[in-house]
């Protein structure tokens, strides 16, 4: 790792001024927000009657000037300009907001569209309340619905291969719990609902593999999990695989704050624990996994399905660095002190540390570059040389 290469942040931060900074007019600018075009699209509430419905304002991201603004309407998070209009999808030019389609309304009553994929020819749209549609992205028709699993939210609509999706989200019952299901692409057909605490890694060819992760998602680190493998066509179980990592085994009762996430990289899953990432291989699971790293300082904290962030001791001091597993665990960004996540969009996100006063910077895991930004202020967007945030009484951009 060529860890000369990257630019090692001090805990002395201030943050410098923004690049631009416009008063939200007595509306508070949240999440979700998108950037297309050259216009930054955001969801607003007001300050002084938060329950009032939501609006979406658009700014020019370069020089922060006032676009456009609708009322009654939210921000659909995906990779294209499209509002919810109560239970209907609108696709909407960036800059002007001109509606260029408009769908039926796709979400049973009381529900809206919250998050959409754009998977080969269709445009996937998830509600609350786990109404899944299918639509065309050229016209907004629909071509299918369905309610393939129970969940209150969508968190990830995502390809398995050619004729598969995955869905992710969050349902509630006794708990709030996580919940996954494989669907067939074009019927939306359930092939699997999985349930609670079975989480959908991905696939890799014929195969989809699951964490079983067991007790609401509070595994310890005597059995971080179970990898369990389906069949992408049926849905059959194949195999099942509990993972101990450790080469002695742990006290079931250990009072450990319990496993971390699993990352599938290629032909690898990486496995955390509180103070360790192991790495198995696919190609012989039940065999001992290789210690990817030891001595940690904290569980490690995944950034957009791909992307680690790892605390660890370095020349007698603490150092928190973010890796990239899919590039031979390259050092993207690296800081002194206990960095944790706080917010994150796609693969940006939002540090805060455990300094005091605390301080927040603003890293893009796909270029490195990072910022710290104002205190108070919260991650809406960002790009790879810029982050949009949200401050009291004002949205502002930073450089990074």
């Amino acid at each position: 790792m060529l860890l000369a290469a990257v630019a090692v942040l001090s805990l002395a931060m201030s943050a410098p001024p923004p690049r631009w900074s416009r008063p939200s007019h007595g509306a508070l600018a949240q999440r979700p927000a998108l950037l297309a075009d050259g216009a930054l699209l955001y969801t607003t509430f007001s300050r002084n009657n938060p329950s009032e419905h939501p609006s979406v304002e658009a700014r020019d991201a370069r020089r922060g000037a006032f676009l456009w603004r609708r009322s009654d309407a939210a921000v659909i998070v995906g990779a294209e300009p499209m509002l919810a209009l109560g239970r209907v999808v609108a696709r909407v030019d960036a800059r002007s907001g001109r509606v260029r389609w408009r769908s039926q309304a796709i979400c049973p009553a009381h529900a809206q569209p919250t998050i959409a994929a754009h998977i080969g020819v269709r445009l996937f749209v998830g509600c609350t309340g786990g109404t899944l549609a299918a639509l065309d992205p050229a016209t907004g028709r629909r071509i299918a619905s369905a309610q393939p699993a129970a969940l209150d939210a969508y968190d990830r609509i995502f390809a398995l291969d050619r004729t598969t999706i995955g869905l992710e989200g969050s349902a509630s019952g006794a708990y709030l719990y996580r919940q996954s299901a494989i669907v067939r692409a074009a019927t939306l057909a359930p092939i699997v609902a999985l349930g609670p605490d079975l989480l959908l890694l991905g696939s890799r060819g014929e195969r989809a593999f699951i964490d079983d992760v067991c007790c609401q998602g509070l595994p310890s680190d005597s059995a971080p999990g179970t990898l369990v493998e389906r069949s992408l066509a049926s849905g059959a179980s194949l195999a099942s695989v509990p993972l101990h990592p450790y080469a002695h085994a742990l006290a079931p009762d250990r009072d450990l704050p319990g496993a971390g996430p699993a990352l599938l990289v290629d032909r690898a899953l990486y496995v955390a624990t509180h103070d360790a990432l192991f790495a198995y291989s696919l190609d012989a699971v039940t065999a001992p996994p290789a210690l990817a790293y030891g001595g940690l300082a904290a569980t490690p904290e995944v950034l957009d399905g791909r992307y680690l962030l790892l605390q660890r001791p370095h020349a007698g001091m603490l150092e928190t660095s973010l890796v990239d597993p899919h590039d031979r665990m390259r050092t993207v960004w690296r800081a002194d002190g206990r960095w944790r996540i706080f917010v994150s969009v796609g693969s940006a996100a939002q540090l805060v540390n455990d300094a005091s006063p605390p301080s927040s910077v603003v890293v893009s895991a796909t270029t490195g570059a990072s910022a710290p930004i104002a205190d108070g202020c919260q991650l809406l967007a960002a790009d790879g040389s810029n982050a949009f945030v949200a401050c009291l009484g004002s949205v502002a951009r930073y450089a990074l």
